[in-house]
């Protein structure tokens, strides 16, 4: 403890009287002691205080916005009842149109059935079709004397078919063919 009077600290907590100034320790101890409860009942009642206080407020407002909420509700519940009787009238006449529109497919389905049912029975039996033949491939190696016009016009009876010999066969010039070489060419077919 620090001497109020000469400001030197004492160590000894049991030490009754000031070694420098022989002041009595004693009675500054309980003054300190009584400072310390006092400083501790006016926090405590400080913190009552506020809580009191806190308390009050939270009742006014609470008691306030559920008095309004109450009232407000009270409104809010008439409009929400209003507008889903208006939903209700709106989803009734949307369920009247969608039960005539029903009964009216339902005749519909009935009438395209029964003439189904007459297709049916005056259904001729009718002769499988025939598959379509596949074109035949053919090599024909070139002679002396051929050009692709030539044996387009032999092929494919027209001369003009030389471009499809030269597609069949991924030639770009069609001068450029040569005695020996093998091309295919894709036959007609005939029935």
């Amino acid at each position: 403890m620090e001497c109020p009077v000469c400001k030197s600290i004492t160590t000894d907590p049991e030490q009754k009287k000031c070694a420098e100034c022989s002041t009595d320790l004693e009675i500054f101890r309980i003054i300190e002691t009584l400072e310390k409860r006092a400083h501790k009942q006016n926090k405590r009642i400080s913190l009552l205080a506020f809580s009191l206080i806190f308390l009050v407020v939270a009742a006014a407002v609470f008691y306030y916005f559920f008095l309004n909420f109450n009232l407000s509700k009270g409104k809010d519940d008439a409009t929400t009842i209003s507008k889903q009787h208006i939903e209700i009238e709106y989803l009734n006449n949307e369920k009247q149109l969608l039960t005539s529109s029903l009964v009216e497919l339902r005749n519909e389905v009935q009438v395209l059935t029964e003439k189904l049912k007459k297709a049916e029975s005056q259904k001729v039996v009718a002769e499988p079709s025939k598959p379509k033949p596949t074109p035949k491939e053919i090599i024909h190696v070139v002679k002396r004397g051929e050009s692709l016009q030539r044996i387009a016009k032999k092929y494919y009876g027209n001369s003009d078919e030389y471009q499809r010999i030269m597609k069949d066969n991924n030639i770009k010039n069609a001068n450029s063919i040569t005695i020996g070489q093998k091309l295919k060419i894709i036959a007609p077919v005939t029935e």
